[in-house]
C-alpha cells in the first residue's frame, strides 16, 4: 500500500468517524478550497478521499447515520 493509498483510507475513515453521513460533502469542500488556490494534486487527492467515503458509505450505510 502506497502512502497516497494509506492517507486516502486514513482520511475516508477520520471523516466519516467524525462527520458521519456528511463526510463526503466535507471531503467536497476540502477539494473545492484545494482548488481555489491552484492546488491541484491537493484537490484530486482530497477527491480520492470523498470517492473512497462514498465506496464506504454505499458498504454500510446503516453504520453512517449516527
Amino acid at each position: 500500500m502506497t502512502d497516497a493509498t494509506r492517507f486516502v483510507c486514513m482520511s475516508a475513515r477520520a471523516l466519516i468517524d467524525w462527520y458521519g453521513i456528511n463526510a463526503a460533502a466535507v471531503a467536497g469542500s476540502r477539494a473545492s478550497n484545494k482548488l481555489s488556490h491552484g492546488d491541484t494534486e491537493g484537490a484530486r487527492i482530497w477527491l480520492a478521499v470523498r470517492n473512497e467515503i462514498d465506496r464506504r458509505q454505499s458498504l454500510e450505510p446503516v453504520a453512517l447515520r449516527a
